[in-house]
């Protein structure tokens, strides 16, 4: 069964410093809103699984440049050719 993509609606917007932006701004939203939680809850043990969220969220935002670097440089194709060649760049990419 084949099913139509808009890839307009998929399309993640990781080629401009302005998407670059809304990725970087969304994660550290995210450790906000987590901190702020934590800091409600107050006590350390009824906190832990947002605590681990937390840190899960730190390293994301840490590692997020590189990754959106790592995209750009290498198979950041647009999702329109993805699709065209059935992904077969990134199969290769991944060696499936």
């Amino acid at each position: 069964m084949t099913q139509n993509i808009d890839i307009e609606r998929v399309a993640a917007d990781v080629y401009t410093n302005d998407g670059a932006f809304s990725y970087t701004k969304y994660w550290q939203d995210e450790e906000k809103k987590l901190e702020d939680k934590i800091k409600e809850l107050g006590d350390p043990t009824i906190s832990l699984n947002f605590i681990k969220e937390l840190k899960l969220v730190r390293k994301i935002l840490l590692d997020l440049n590189e990754l959106l670097e790592f995209i750009k440089d290498n198979k950041g194709l647009p999702l329109s050719e993805h699709a065209d060649s059935r992904f077969v760049h990134m199969t290769e990419f991944m060696k499936l």
